[in-house]
C-alpha cells in the first residue's frame, strides 16, 4: 500500500459492530503462531487485502487490531507500559498516544466480545491507559490471567504475567492477586527437569511481588532439586535455581535451610573455579574470581549455621586455593548497623504533599519536599562533632571501592585535637558523609514514597519532559533532548538510563556557566593541547559556587565527585557502575536534585515573563 493509502486508511470511520464483525477471528485462527508480533503481521496483511478488495471498513478495523497489538510491552514502566517495536531515524511504529480518540472508543465499547485473551487484554489495557475507568482495569486483569504460560513463548508469557500483577496491584484486588497466583504456582509445579530457566522465571517473579508466602517452602524445594540435576553440568544455571531457593526459604523463616542452599550456590563458584584453573592462561585469572565470588557466598550464611556446615573451613581452604592461583586474599569487613528508625509518618506526609494535585502543582510539591543541603549548618553540625568526638577522627581513613581499590583517604586530626587546627579534608569528609546520611532519609521518608504517589496519579510521557526541557532557560540548547531521556527514564523507574546519563550532563552544565562568567575549564599541557577538565575539577573553579550557589555547589560535589560518597560521575566515567548502585538511593536523589534544578529554573523563567 502506499503512503496516500495508509493515511485514506486512518480517515476511515468504523464502529464497534465493524470492529467486532471484521473477520478478526478467522485471521488470527489461521496464523500460525499466537504471540503478539505473529498476530500483528497476520492482522496486518489481512488488513492490506481488504483495502485493496475495498472493504474499507474490514480493513480499518484490522488494521486497529494489529496497532494495538505491534506494540512492545514493558511491564515494569507505569507510564509508557507499549513501546514501539521499531525506532528508526524518520519513522517509528504505533505507541498508545497515536491512536484516535474515536479508536480508543470503539476499543472500549468492543472489547468485551473480544474472546481472544491476549487480544483483549491489549485492548482493555490501552483503554486504561487512555481513560483510566476502573472497568478497564478489571477486564486487563481478567484477561491477561487467561493467557496460558507457555515456555515456548516465555519472555511474552512472563511479560504479560507482570503486568497483570502490576495492574491488579493497582487496582488493590486481593481476589484477583489470589487467582493469579494460584495458577502461577500450579505451572511452577508443572514445569519439567529440563524447565528449570522457566520455573526460575516463574519463581523470580513471584518473589519479587512478594506473593506465594504460603508456598514457600514447596517453591524453595523445587528450586533446590533443580540446582541437585544440574549442578554437575551447569553450575551456572544451577546457581540460579540455588540463590532463589534461598529467597523463598528466607521467606518461609527456614533459616537453616536458607543457609543450606546458599552453600550450595557458593560450590557451584567453586566448580566453575576449578574447572577455570584447569586451563592455562587467561582463564586462571577467572578461576580465581570465582574462588572470590564462593568465598563472599559462603559470608553470607549466617553466623548461627556456620559451626554447623563448616564456613570456616570452607573459607579458609578456598583462601588458601586464592593463594595458589596467584591472586591477593579478599579484604574482610564487618558491617557496623543501628536500630530501626520509625518514618511512618513522615512517609504518609510526603504521600499526602503530591496527593490529589494536579499534575504541575504536584510537580512542584514534589520539587520542593526536601531542602538541599545548607552548607552552614553541615560544617557547624560537622565542627561539633569532631569536637565531641575527637577520637574517631584521630586517624586517617581509606575508602576502598567494591573491587579493592583505595578510591580516598581522610588525613587524620591534629594530635593536638585543637579545633583551630582541624584540617579542612577532615571537615569536607565529615559534612559529606553527613549529607549522605541525610540523603538516604530523605529517599526513604520522602521521595520515594512521594514519587510512587505521583506515579499512580499522573502519566508522564518522554515529549512532555521534552517541553520543559527547551522551555529550561539554563540548559544548553543542543542537550535538551538528552535531559528530558534522564528526566522522563527517572520517574519512569529506570535508574539505570538516568544514573548514566546525569553525570555527564551535569558536568556540561557546570561548565558551560562557569565559563560563561570567565571561568577557566581547560588546561594546557607542555605540547599546548587543551584539554576540559573534569566535573571534580570544575566544581573547585571560583566561579562555579558564584554561579551555582554554595547549597548546590555542594550538593553536586558530595553526589557525583566525592570519594566519600556514591561518586556517581566517576563511576559513569569509568565504567565502574554496578546494577545496584543504579538501584541505591543516591540514584533516585541525583534525579529529583536534577529535576528540580530544572523544574525551579523553568519556573522562575515563567515568573519573569
Amino acid at each position: 500500500m502506499s503512503p496516500e493509502d495508509w493515511s485514506q486508511l486512518r480517515e476511515v470511520q468504523i464502529s464497534p459492530e465493524d470492529l467486532i464483525n471484521s473477520g478478526w477471528r478467522e485471521v488470527v485462527a489461521a496464523s500460525d503462531k499466537q504471540d503478539y508480533f505473529s498476530l500483528h503481521k497476520a492482522l496486518h496483511d489481512a488488513s492490506v487485502i481488504a483495502w485493496q478488495s475495498e472493504q474499507r471498513n474490514r480493513a480499518r478495523s484490522l488494521w486497529l487490531f494489529a496497532q494495538i497489538c505491534s506494540m512492545r510491552l514493558v511491564p515494569t514502566s507505569p507510564n509508557e507500559p507499549f513501546q514501539p517495536f521499531a525506532v528508526f531515524p524518520e519513522w517509528r511504529s504505533t505507541v498508545v498516544d497515536d491512536l484516535a480518540d474515536e479508536d480508543i472508543d470503539v476499543l472500549a465499547e468492543s472489547y468485551p466480545e473480544i474472546s481472544h485473551a491476549k487480544i483483549m487484554a491489549r485492548a482493555a489495557d490501552v483503554c486504561w491507559l487512555r481513560k483510566r475507568h476502573a472497568d478497564h482495569l478489571r477486564a486487563a486483569v481478567d484477561a491477561y490471567s487467561l493467557i496460558v504460560i507457555d515456555d515456548d513463548c516465555r519472555g511474552e508469557c512472563l511479560a504479560c504475567l507482570k503486568r497483570s500483577i502490576v495492574l491488579a496491584m493497582t487496582l488493590k484486588d486481593q481476589e484477583r492477586l489470589d487467582r493469579i497466583e494460584a495458577g502461577v504456582f500450579d505451572r511452577l509445579e508443572r514445569t519439567s527437569n529440563d524447565q528449570y530457566p522457566f520455573a526460575c522465571d516463574l519463581a523470580e517473579v513471584m518473589v519479587e511481588h512478594r506473593m506465594c508466602r504460603s508456598h514457600a517452602v514447596p517453591i524453595a524445594e523445587r528450586l533446590t532439586a533443580l540446582g541437585d540435576l544440574h549442578k554437575a553440568a551447569a553450575p551456572i544455571a544451577a546457581r540460579r535455581c540455588f540463590l532463589l531457593a534461598a529467597r523463598w526459604y528466607r521467606r518461609a523463616e527456614e533459616s537453616e535451610r536458607q543457609a543450606t542452599v546458599i552453600v550450595q550456590a557458593a560450590q557451584t563458584y567453586e566448580i566453575e573455579a576449578d574447572s577455570r584453573l584447569a586451563v592455562e592462561g587467561a582463564a586462571a585469572f577467572w578461576g580465581a574470581h570465582f574462588y572470590e565470588q564462593a568465598i563472599q557466598m559462603y559470608r553470607q550464611v549466617p553466623r548461627a549455621q556456620r559451626a554447623q556446615l563448616l564456613i570456616d573451613e570452607k573459607i579458609a581452604d578456598l583462601r588458601s586455593k586464592l593463594t595458589q592461583a596467584g591472586q591477593r586474599s579478599m579484604n574482610f569487613m564487618s558491617a557496623v548497623t543501628t536500630g530501626p528508625i520509625d518514618i511512618t509518618k513522615w512517609v504518609n506526609q510526603s504521600r499526602t504533599a503530591v496527593q490529589g494535585k494536579a499534575l504541575p502543582e504536584a510537580l512542584d510539591a514534589f520539587c520542593n519536599l526536601c531542602s538541599t543541603a545548607n552548607v552552614e549548618s553541615l560544617r557547624v553540625t560537622a565542627l561539633e562533632a569532631i569536637k565531641r568526638f575527637p577520637f574517631q577522627h584521630l586517624f586517617g581513613t581509606s575508602t576502598v571501592s567494591a573491587d579493592g581499590r583505595t578510591v580516598g583517604k581522610r588525613p587524620a586530626l591534629s594530635a593536638s585535637m585543637n579545633p583551630s587546627e582541624i584540617n579542612d579534608g577532615v571537615l569536607l569528609t565529615k559534612m559529606v558523609e553527613d549529607h549522605c546520611l541525610s540523603i538516604q532519609i530523605n529517599v526513604q521518608g520522602a521521595l520515594h514514597p512521594a514519587h510512587e504517589q505521583m506515579l499512580a496519579e499522573h502519566r508522564i510521557t518522554e515529549p512532555e519532559f521534552l517541553s520543559l526541557t527547551r522551555n529550561c532557560p539554563i540548559l544548553p540548547t543542543d542537550q535538551t533532548a538528552l535531559w528530558a531521556k534522564a528526566l522522563w527514564s527517572g520517574y519512569d523507574l529506570d535508574f539505570s538510563t538516568s544514573t548514566l546519563l546525569l553525570p555527564p550532563l551535569i558536568e556540561n552544565l557546570v561548565r558551560s556557566h562557569v565559563k560563561s562568567v570567565g571561568g577557566t575549564t581547560t588546561t594546557l599541557d607542555r605540547e599546548g593541547i587543551e584539554q576540559e577538565i573534569g566535573l571534580s575539577s570544575l566544581i573547585e573553579v571560583p566561579q562555579a559556587a558564584e554561579v551555582l550557589g554554595d547549597e548546590l555547589a555542594f550538593e553536586i560535589r558530595a553526589l557525583f565527585c566525592s570519594a566519600f560518597g556514591p561518586n556517581l560521575r566517576n563511576s559513569v566515567a569509568h565504567g565502574l557502575v554496578t546494577d545496584q548502585s543504579v538501584r541505591s538511593v543516591y540514584a533516585l536523589y541525583a534525579w529529583w536534585l536534577s529535576l528540580r534544578i530544572v523544574w525551579l529554573s523553568s519556573r522562575a523563567a515563567r515568573a519573569l515573563t
